[in-house]
């Protein structure tokens, strides 16, 4: 597991995300200008209709960012982790990656000793995760069933969605690289960038 690969995936996350939201502004900027030039003059909900094709295209982007970025994280936190117990009193071959997230992440704790919920940004990807999995399932309505006040036995809207923005997920990008950092500070995997450093007799490395 290289530190420096995981940064360039991300930094390559970001740049794509940068170029199709570039798209999409230079798409709403031409609407609007043809807006004021006096079209869309036919009916009420013209312009908006108009905008919805760049602005869900936008959401797709986005969607696909948090999708990535928690594609990475999980591989990052699977690498490290172990079979529990369970898994090996089955006779069929069974790997780390038929573990749920929830056990990989109890695995971690157990061998290196460690709390991911105090880490910088892991919470927040955690929410991330929550949110993607909506969409991935339910079209991006939260479980109501998940609600405090539903089990208290009170009315909930069960139509609430989940909502996502640009700066939600130039955020979940930071958040990314924020938790590594400091995973690998907690684990105390520096050691693999100084061979690398060497390996490349002193040359720059840029970690940002």
């Amino acid at each position: 597991m290289n530190y420096i690969i995981i940064i360039e995936e991300l930094k390559t996350i970001e740049r794509f995300l940068d170029k199709n939201i570039r798209l999409v502004n230079e798409e709403l900027s031409d609407i609007s200008k043809r807006k004021e030039s006096g079209e869309f003059c036919h009916y009420p909900e013209e312009f908006e209709n108009e905008r919805y094709v760049p602005l869900e295209y936008e959401q797709i982007v986005i969607r696909a960012v948090f999708n990535e970025v928690n594609a990475l994280i999980e591989w990052v936190l699977y690498s490290f982790a172990e079979l529990s117990e369970k898994y090996f009193k089955n006779k069929k071959i069974k790997f780390v990656y038929d573990m749920l997230i929830s056990e990989v992440c109890s695995s971690i704790e157990q061998i290196y000793n460690i709390k991911l919920d105090i880490l910088p940004g892991f919470k927040r990807l955690k929410i991330m995760r929550k949110k993607i999995n909506a969409f991935k399932h339910r079209k991006g309505f939260k479980d109501f069933r998940k609600n405090e006040e539903f089990k208290k036995g009170k009315t909930v809207n069960i139509f609430e969605q989940y909502e996502l923005n640009r700066k939600d997920v130039y955020q979940v990008i930071e958040d990314a690289k924020i938790f590594i950092k400091a995973f690998w500070d907690k684990l105390d995997l520096w050691p693999d960038l100084k061979r690398l450093w060497e390996s490349t007799e002193g040359e720059y490395i840029d970690l940002d």
